[in-house]
C-alpha cells in the first residue's frame, strides 16, 4: 500500500514492497499476542478482505539461545544491521487494525482474495484423464418409488 517503508525480505533478497506487491507477516511470540489482541479489539475478532494492518517497528531485541533477552533494546537500524545473521532478534512495535477506506485496495484486496481461493479450489480439484470415458458413472441415477 501506499506509504509503506518497511522492508520485506526472502533470503538475501529485499526492499520495500512496491503498492499492490503481496508480502506475507510472519509473527511469533509476543508479536503473535498482540495480533491476538487487535483482532479481538477489531469488531469483535471479525476481520473483512480490506482491512488494513498497521505494524510500526520502534525496537529491536536480541535473544540468546535459551530465549533470554541478551543486551539493551536496539533503537537504531543500523544497529540492528549490525547484529550478526546467526543471533536471534526480535523487532517490536504496535500493532493495529482498522477498516479499510480507499475503495480502490479494497478492490484490489477482494480481486487477490478471490484469486487465492480460486487457486485453492483447482489444488483441491481431481484431475480427470484426457479422453477417458466414464460412461454414467457420475451420471444421475433413477430410483422407482
Amino acid at each position: 500500500m501506499p506509504g509503506t517503508t518497511m522492508e520485506a525480505r526472502i533470503g538475501d533478497e529485499g526492499g520495500v514492497p512496491a503498492p499492490g506487491d503481496r508480502v506475507r507477516l510472519i509473527l511469533k511470540a509476543k508479536g503473535f499476542g498482540e495480533w491476538i489482541e487487535a483482532r479481538r479489539q477489531h469488531r469483535r475478532g471479525r476481520l473483512n478482505v480490506g482491512d488494513v494492518l498497521v505494524l510500526e517497528t520502534r525496537w529491536a531485541q536480541q535473544y540468546d539461545q535459551d530465549g533470554n533477552p541478551k543486551g539493551p533494546k536496539i533503537e537504531d537500524q543500523a544497529a540492528a544491521d549490525a547484529v550478526p545473521r546467526n543471533v536471534t532478534i526480535g523487532f517490536y512495535g504496535p500493532l493495529s487494525i482498522r477498516e479499510g477506506t480507499d475503495p480502490a485496495w479494497i478492490e484490489a484486496a477482494e480481486q487477490a482474495y478471490r484469486s487465492d481461493e480460486a487457486a485453492a479450489r483447482q489444488q483441491r480439484a481431481i484431475p480427470l484423464a484426457d479422453g477417458e470415458d466414464y460412461g454414467d458413472e457420475f451420471a444421475d441415477e433413477e430410483v422407482p418409488f
